[in-house]
C-alpha cells in the first residue's frame, strides 16, 4: 500500500540536542525555508513531516545534519519528493548513526538500486529503525537482494515492516526476501504488491511462511500489467503454507491470475488456518461460484465477513 500518511505522528518535547552551531544553523535554515517546519522543530521534534515539498538531493545534506543533531527524532516522512541515489546516500550516513529514528518513509521518490545500496549498508549497523517504506520508486531485484542480505546480517535489527510496493522486483528479489523471512525474526510485515512476482517467487515465500513464526502480513498483489502475476502453482504453495503457519493474519493476492480452482484450495486453507483474519482476492478470475465457496469457508471459521475481499 501507500507509504505516506500511514503512521500516526507524535510531537516530541523541546528537549535534547547539542548547542546551536553557526554552520548547522545555516544548513537547517535552508531546509526550514522550504517547509513549514522551523529550525527549532528540525532540532527537537520527534516527527518531521517533509512530504511533497520539492526536496531534492542537495537538501539531504541539511536533512542528514538535522537527523544527527536531533536526538528525539523518531519518524521522518519524505514521500513525494525528488530524492534520488545521491540524496539517499547522504541521508543513509545519518541513518547508520541514529539511535532514535524508528520510521523512515521514502515513498514515491526517484530512488534506484545505487541509493538502496547505501541504505542497506546503513541497515547493517542500525538497531532502532522499525519501518522502512520504499514503495513507488525504481527498485529492482538488486535492491531486494541488498536489503535482505543487510537485514539478515544484523541480528540486532529492529525492522518489522518493509514496504517495497510498486517497484520492479521479480522472482529473484522475492526469493532473496523469502530467505530474510526465514532468518529475520523481527519482520512482521512484507509488502511486495504491484511488482512482478510470479509463481516462482510465491513458492519461495510460501516455503518461508511454513517456517516463519513472526510474519503477520504479506502483500503479493499483482501489477496492473498483464504479466508478472501469480497463478495456480503459487496459490497451491501458499495454501499449503497457510495450513501450517500460525502467525500470518493478512494475505493480499489482488490482481493475479487466480480462478475458482484456486479459490477452492484457499477455502480449504482458510478452514485450517489458525491466524488468518483478512484475505484479499479482488481482481482475479473468480466466478460467483468461487467467491461463494470462499465466503462459505470464511463464515464457517467464524471470521468477520467484511475482512474477506473477493
Amino acid at each position: 500500500g501507500e507509504g505516506s500518511g500511514i503512521m500516526a505522528g507524535r510531537r516530541g518535547s523541546m528537549v535534547g540536542g547539542p548547542a546551536p552551531d553557526a554552520g548547522d544553523e545555516e544548513l537547517l535554515f535552508s531546509l526550514a525555508s522550504k517547509s513549514s517546519i522551523s529550525v527549532t522543530e528540525l532540532r527537537h521534534e520527534a516527527m518531521l513531516n517533509l512530504e511533497r515539498i520539492g526536496l531534492v538531493d542537495e537538501d539531504m545534506r541539511a536533512l542528514s545534519r538535522a537527523v544527527e543533531v536531533n536526538k528525539s527524532i523518531q519518524s521522518l516522512w519524505l514521500s513525494g519528493n525528488a530524492i534520488s541515489n545521491s540524496g539517499t546516500t547522504i541521508l543513509s550516513l545519518a541513518v547508520a548513526k541514529s539511535h532514535s529514528l524508528k520510521d523512515l518513509v521514502l515513498s514515491a521518490n526517484e530512488i534506484q538500486d545505487l541509493g538502496v545500496k547505501a541504505l542497506a549498508d546503513a541497515l547493517r549497523s542500525n538497531h532502532c529503525l522499525r519501518t522502512l517504506h520504499l514503495n513507488h520508486n525504481e527498485l529492482t531485484d538488486e535492491s531486494a537482494t541488498l536489503l535482505a542480505a543487510a537485514l539478515a546480517a544484523n541480528p540486532k535489527s529492529a525492522l518489522t515492516w518493509l514496504n517495497l510496493n510498486a517497484n520492479r522486483i521479480s522472482d529473484k528479489g522475492a526469493t532473496a526476501l523469502a530467505e530474510l523471512v526465514k532468518a529475520h525474526e523481527q519482520l512482521t510485515e512484507l509488502d511486495l504488491g504491484h511488482n512482478a512476482v510470479t509463481d516462482q517467487g510465491a513458492v519461495a515465500l510460501a516455503q518461508a511462511l511454513e517456517k516463519s513464526t513472526k510474519l503477520a502480513k504479506l502483500d503479493l498483489s499483482g501489477p496492473h500489467e498483464r504479466e508478472g502475476k501469480i497463478s495456480h502453482e503459487g496459490a497451491k504453495a501458499l495454501t499449503s503454507a497457510l495450513a501450517r503457519n500460525g502467525s500470518l493474519h493478512t494475505l493480499v493476492l489482488r490482481n493475479n491470475k487466480l480462478d475458482d480452482s484456486d479459490a477452492h484450495l484457499l477455502a480449504g486453507a482458510v478452514a485450517k488456518s489458525k491466524g488468518l483474519i483478512q484475505l484479499s482476492m479482488r481482481g482475479n478470475a473468480l466466478t460467483d461460484a468461487g467467491v461463494k465457496e470462499l465466503r462459505s469457508a470464511w463464515k464457517a471459521g467464524g471470521r468477520v465477513a467484511n475482512r474477506l475481499y473477493a
